[in-house]
């Protein structure tokens, strides 16, 4: 690799490792590695995802209405990075023609601000409160004359093999992340190289309290603590 003023030799191992949305990262990072970086190949050993939110749009339904609901304005205002087509008025179906006033001034607010100001004004909002149709946003997935659910859809996790081992753990009472075996579609055996990719999963009972808090989200990487660690599962 060689990294200038880093004391990392050439043929070092790399490891990734990432929780909640940098699980997602490190999950998309084991998957695309082979086609971006194949001379790690040989290098990386292995990938630990906690809580990988491999699907948005099971996601986006979890956290509508809660503690994480203010994630509507980064999602979309990133989707308009990416996709700047979304916004483009002489676009049928672009967002801004789908949302109201209210849902205009929240992707406005939010392009500018940090996590902490964001939650403290747009937390525990229903997004059918910013749509002309008074539907929930998720519903622009469900309408196929829009370009947004081949969108979210190509966001989806899992339609690689990693070509090294991953680990997954998740809370079974997670209510923003959808709990399951293998969050990510991954087929235990990976289909581009069985020999290597390998995908196992623990999962903790965190109580469910609150629900809509997302404290069973942030809680499960005390996983560690023995008391915790007690009362896990393999799956």
């Amino acid at each position: 690799m060689g990294v200038p003023g880093v004391d990392v030799p050439a043929a070092g191992k790399v490891g990734i490792y990432g929780y909640s949305q940098g699980g997602g990262a490190a999950a998309a990072a084991a998957e695309l590695q082979h086609a971006y970086a194949p001379s790690l190949d040989s290098l990386l050993v292995g990938t630990a995802a906690g809580a990988p939110p491999a699907d948005l749009a099971k996601v986006a339904e979890n956290i509508d209405g809660g503690s994480l609901a203010w994630a509507f304005g980064y999602t979309i205002n990133g989707l308009i990075q990416d996709y700047p087509e979304i916004a483009d008025p002489n676009m049928p179906g672009n967002i801004y023609s789908l949302l109201n006033d209210q849902g205009k001034n929240v992707l406005a607010a939010t392009a500018g601000e940090c996590v902490a100001e964001t939650a403290l004004r747009f937390a525990f909002q229903h997004t059918s409160s910013y749509t002309v149709s008074g539907l929930p946003a998720t519903s622009f997935l469900a309408d196929s004359t829009l370009p947004y659910q081949a969108i979210v859809d190509a966001q989806k996790i899992g339609k690689l093999s990693p070509t090294a081992p991953v680990y997954i753990w998740q809370g079974r009472n997670d209510d923003v992340v959808p709990f399951g075996r293998c969050p990510c579609s991954w087929p235990r055996t990976g289909a581009a190289r069985p020999a290597t990719t390998r995908c196992s999963s623990r999962s903790t009972t965190f109580p469910p309290c609150s629900p809509g808090s997302a404290s069973a989200t942030f809680c499960p990487p005390c996983w560690a603590c023995p008391r915790l660690r007690a009362g896990s599962t393999s799956d």
